[in-house]
């Protein structure tokens, strides 16, 4: 019944005025309002990428920040989803290119089926009762590394809303935050959370002259490793951090055979080390940490890993190069 009622006066309001796109994405007050009350919202720009904005109206908050951002040099790409049909229609044909990225869907109830670099949307889209597990359920829809951007918009007469202290009770780590006339932003950095064993020096000193030839942007600055649970292995980050803590307490040496580096397409995308687990420690860890939810087979991927590559003539020439490192065994710790 609540949504149901916030449609219709969605609707009633927003549609009001056909050929004035501020009153379709809710501001009355034209193009010098707008400026002041939602350019804000660019503050939480760090780079390029992927925009979600969940309750996306006639799209044009997402053509405004797309612009603020391509004055501080990021190229955002559109997506939004809004629960009135027609504005997503609109929203639509002020993208005819990206169509296919706006969608019709309950901001509250909506799964997303993918990840985004920036998430962006309003508290006022549920009731105040539901903000925390609102804001929690829209952080899940980011990438690693992403930012949930999360706004209030108040009326004249209504109460303020610490939208970050909503992020902070909602388990989230507030990374900065924003403000405009009657307007409150806050955002939230989904960070990656692993749990990961660095290689002994004997080891890194023969792989990293390779991955500074292979990968010269991530070698210098991610150091060669071994990741035994990755970011997106839990339902939330909150519960993977508290998981992985409690794991490092416990673990005790064992033994991982790591070998030859290879170089995979997408989806791996990347160049990695093959490896065993001989005493299937490393997979028992990852079962009391990752608790199957969102799990990934560890075991399968190391052993993906030392199967042929696709890419067959240079894959002869790196096993050469790397052939000193076939079969090696370390003792690794966290």
């Amino acid at each position: 019944m609540w949504f149901a009622a916030l449609r219709e006066a969605v609707s009633s309001h927003y549609l009001a005025e056909p050929d004035n796109p501020f009153r379709q994405s809710g501001r009355t007050s034209g193009a010098g309002r707008w400026q002041e009350t939602r350019r804000c919202i660019a503050d939480a720009m760090h780079r390029g990428g992927d925009f979600l904005d969940v309750g996306c109206a006639n799209g044009l908050l997402l053509e405004s920040v797309i612009g603020w951002a391509r004055e501080r040099s990021f190229t955002l790409k559109p997506h939004g989803i809004d629960f009135v049909p027609e504005l997503v229609a609109l929203a639509q044909r002020r993208f005819p290119n990206e169509r296919d990225s706006f969608s019709v869907a309950n901001a509250f109830y909506w799964e997303p089926t993918r990840t985004y670099d920036f998430v962006r949307t309003n508290l006022e889209y549920t009731p105040r009762a539901d903000w925390v597990e609102f804001a929690r359920r829209q952080f899940a829809a980011g990438s690693a590394g992403g930012r949930l951007i999360l706004c209030h918009y108040r009326n004249t007469g209504e109460a303020e809303a610490d939208v970050a202290a909503v992020l902070s009770e909602a388990g989230l780590d507030v990374s900065g935050r924003s403000a405009a006339p009657n307007v409150d932003v806050a955002w939230a950095e989904r960070t990656r959370v692993q749990l990961r064993i660095e290689l002994s020096r004997a080891l890194r000193d023969q792989i990293e002259p390779l991955r500074a030839r292979w990968n010269p942007e991530r070698a210098s600055d991610n150091p060669a490793h071994v990741t035994l649970i990755y970011h997106d292995e839990a339902t939330s980050e909150a519960l993977l951090r508290a998981r992985i803590a409690a794991a490092a307490m416990e673990i005790a040496p064992f033994d991982l055979m790591v070998g030859s580096p290879r170089r995979f397409e997408p989806p791996l995308d990347g160049i990695y080390l093959a490896a065993a687990d001989p005493s299937n420690a490393a997979s028992r860890r990852r079962a009391r940490t990752t608790h199957g939810a969102n799990s990934r087979d560890f075991s399968r991927r190391n052993a993906c890993a030392s199967s042929a590559s696709r890419s067959s003539t240079p894959q002869t020439k790196r096993s050469r190069d790397s052939r000193s490192l076939a079969d090696r065994t370390s003792r690794l710790a966290d």
